[in-house]
C-alpha cells in the first residue's frame, strides 16, 4: 500500500509497469527491483540502478513492503481514506475468477446474438464469381514469407520471451500445420460454427470435433503435468472479468456475421475465397495496432486501458449496426 505509479522509479516507494516489465522500489530495498512477466507468472527478476537502470543483480526471492499506511480521522468511515492513498478502488468485478470461463460465456455469448440475426434473415449479399488471381493471393504471399523464413531468417523480428517466443522448429510447425490444416478443411471444424449449428439447428455435429480438441488438449496437459485447476495462477489471465466478457462477445458476434471463427476464415482464404482473405489480413492489422499502440492488457493490470475499453465498446457496436442494417425479416 502507499505506492506511487511514475514513468520511471528512482525512489523508495515508487513503482513502474511498462507492459509486462514491473519496476518496484521497496522501503525494505537499497536498489529497486525488476520483474519480467510471462503471462500472470514471473520470467525473470533482479535488482538495477535508478540511475542507469540497468540490472546489477538476478533475485530468486524479493519481499516488498508496505509504501505507507491508510490512516483517517477515528470519525470518518474507513473508506473516506482510500482514495488518497490508491488511484483507483477495486470493484466486486475485480475479484471475480481470473480464467478464461468468463471469456467463453461472453464468446458463447456473442455467437447467441449473431443467431438471433441470422433467424431473422441475415446476409452480407449474394456470393460473386471471383478471378483466379484474387483467390491466389494470399496463399501466394504466404508461400513467399515461407521462402523468406527458411532461406532469410534474418529479414524477420522473432520475440525473444513470453508466449509469442516458445515456438516449435520449422519442420514440425509445418508438419503440424499441414495436419491440421487438412483435417480443418475436410470437417469445416470451426468453433463458432459448431455453437451456431447447436442453438440454430440444434445440430451437434461441429461442436463435437471443438469439444474433442479440449479433450485431447487435457490429456495432454494431465501427461505434461500442465494441468492447473482453479481460478488462479493461470498463464495470460485477464483480472478485468467484465472486458473478457465484452471482448469475445464481440468475437463471437463478428465470427457468427463473417460465416466463421478466425481458423475457418483462413481455411477457407486456402481455398480462394477473397472475403476471407481480408478478414485474415484484418486480424493481423488489428493484432497489430491492439498491441502496438497499447489497446490490450495483461495479467499485471486490472485489463485494457481507456482506448482499449472504447475500442471494444465500438467494435460492438459497429458489429451490431452490420447485423441490423443487413437483416430482412423473412416472410411467413
Amino acid at each position: 500500500a502507499g505506492y506511487t505509479r511514475c514513468d520511471q522509479v528512482g525512489g523508495a516507494g515508487q513503482f513502474s509497469l511498462r507492459g509486462g516489465i514491473l519496476d518496484v522500489f521497496s522501503p525494505g530495498l537499497d536498489l529497486p527491483v525488476r520483474m519480467e512477466f510471462w503471462g500472470d507468472e514471473i520470467d525473470s527478476m533482479g535488482l538495477f540502478d535508478p540511475v542507469t537502470q540497468r540490472r546489477t543483480a538476478q533475485r530468486e526471492t524479493c519481499t516488498l513492503l508496505p509504501a505507507g499506511e491508510v490512516i483517517g480521522a477515528e470519525t470518518d468511515p474507513p473508506d473516506l481514506s482510500l482514495p488518497a492513498v490508491y488511484d483507483t478502488l477495486a470493484t466486486a468485478a475485480d475479484y471475480l475468477p481470473q480464467n478464461a470461463l468468463v471469456a467463453l460465456f461472453g464468446f458463447v455469448g456473442g455467437i447467441a446474438i449473431g443467431c438471433f440475426f441470422l433467424s431473422r434473415g441475415f446476409s452480407l449479399g449474394r456470393a460473386y464469381k471471383e478471378k483466379t488471381l484474387e483467390g491466389v493471393a494470399l496463399p501466394a504471399v504466404n508461400v513467399v514469407f515461407l521462402i523468406i523464413l527458411i532461406a532469410f531468417p534474418t529479414l524477420l523480428a522473432f520475440s525473444e520471451k513470453g508466449p509469442g517466443s516458445m515456438r516449435a522448429p520449422i519442420i514440425a510447425s509445418l508438419a503440424a500445420g499441414l495436419v491440421v490444416g487438412i483435417i480443418a478443411q475436410r470437417t469445416r471444424l470451426c468453433m463458432a460454427g459448431g455453437i451456431r449449428d447447436v442453438i440454430l439447428l440444434n445440430d451437434w455435429t461441429l461442436f463435437i470435433g471443438s469439444l474433442m480438441i479440449f479433450v485431447v488438449a487435457l490429456i495432454g496437459n494431465l501427461i505434461t503435468g500442465n494441468f492447473n485447476l482453479g481460478f488462479t495462477g493461470q498463464p495470460v489471465a485477464q483480472t478485468n472479468q467484465i472486458w473478457n466478457f465484452l471482448g469475445m462477445l464481440l468475437v463471437g458476434l463478428a465470427s457468427v456475421l463473417l460465416g466463421g471463427c478466425p481458423l475457418r476464415q483462413l481455411i477457407m482464404a486456402g481455398e480462394g475465397s477473397s472475403d476471407s482473405a481480408i478478414t485474415v489480413l484484418g486480424l493481423l492489422v488489428g493484432g497489430a495496432v491492439a498491441h502496438n499502440f497499447k489497446l490490450v492488457g495483461n495479467a499485471t493490470e486490472t485489463g485494457p486501458n481507456g482506448w482499449g475499453k472504447a475500442a471494444v465498446i465500438i467494435g460492438i457496436i459497429i458489429a451490431l449496426l452490420i447485423a441490423w442494417t443487413n437483416t430482412r425479416k423473412q416472410e411467413a
